[in-house]
């Protein structure tokens, strides 16, 4: 499962039917596999409002969106020494040491 922004989200949603055409062609093919795609939508439980003496009171959101694609695992099927995440946060990554 990943989020993507709303932008790319919409992109993949404007290219499905070419997409699973080319898969239906294509049963082998390396492309990455999406089962589903998901606008999450949900209430902020953290909103609050908030006075302040020169600007009155502000109120924060109190929805928040997020969108989900769910995909295949590519290296499921077969051994890979060394794996690399070229997209996505580094937070909690670690690097190769040189030998």
């Amino acid at each position: 499962m990943k989020t993507l922004p709303e932008r790319e989200f919409v992109s993949l949603r404007s290219i499905l039917k070419n997409y699973l055409d080319h898969l239906i062609e294509n049963s082998d093919s390396l492309i990455a596999k999406f089962f589903g795609m998901f606008k999450l939508e949900w209430e902020d439980p953290d909103t609050q409002t908030i006075t302040c003496k020169s600007r009155g009171r502000i109120t924060g959101p109190k929805n928040r969106t997020a969108y989900v694609v769910v995909m295949d695992n590519l290296f499921k099927s077969f051994e890979v020494g060394i794996r690399f995440d070229l997209k996505g946060s580094d937070i909690g990554r670690t690097r190769l040491k040189r030998g």
